[in-house]
């Protein structure tokens, strides 16, 4: 097999070209700027659920599911209940980063039997290869509420970072609770 040397200007165009391919796979991601078009919401569609589980994604048959009998703001959240025979993922729509820049992710959650829950936020590379840094929050939440607590936390993208993303885990306990206006805000260089 020969070897190819492509040099700075090769590396540059395959860069491009896999930053395109990328930023193709992401929801309402303009190609040309490697950012979010004015008509789609600046980091995290569909965080408050009103387009139902669009960007979203979990297991075929996990108990998660779009509701319209609750909800913080808007008609629409996610209801996450687990039993002591499964563990539940919830991976929310990747978008386009800044490395070095500082992102706060919140979300509004309601208890409705209380368990153990982790919310994470990672970084990919931009070839999709494994989390580059993640930032976790363990949460056990209190007893049954009404109302609505907000749960925020800040993260910085490492170098080389290209996308962002929300996972939600559970573990096999009793647990049952609703999410609603996850968002994720661009805070500038740390």
């Amino acid at each position: 097999m020969k070897k190819i040397s492509v040099g700075q200007r090769g590396i540059s165009i395959l860069k491009n070209l896999a930053a395109a391919t990328a930023c193709s796979l992401l929801v309402g991601c303009d190609e040309n700027k490697r950012e979010f078009t004015d008509n789609h919401p600046p980091y995290l569609p569909n965080g408050g659920f009103e387009e139902g589980a669009d960007g979203w994604d979990w297991p075929e048959k996990a108990p998660v599911a779009v509701i319209k009998s609750s909800a913080h703001a808007g008609v629409a959240s996610l209801r996450i209940s687990t039993d002591a025979s499964n563990a539940v993922h919830v991976d929310g729509p990747r978008f386009p980063v800044i490395p070095g820049n500082a992102y706060r992710i919140s979300l509004w959650v309601r208890t409705v039997r209380p368990g153990p829950v982790t919310f994470e936020f990672r970084f990919h590379a931009i070839d999709d290869g494994p989390v580059m840094a993640e930032k976790s929050v363990p949460v056990a939440f209190p007893a049954q509420s009404d109302s609505w607590q907000k749960l925020q936390f800040t993260i910085t993208a490492p170098p080389d970072a290209y996308t962002g993303a929300i996972l939600i885990t559970t573990d096999s306990a009793e647990s049952e609770f609703l999410i609603d206006d996850a968002a994720v805000e661009e805070m500038g260089k740390s």
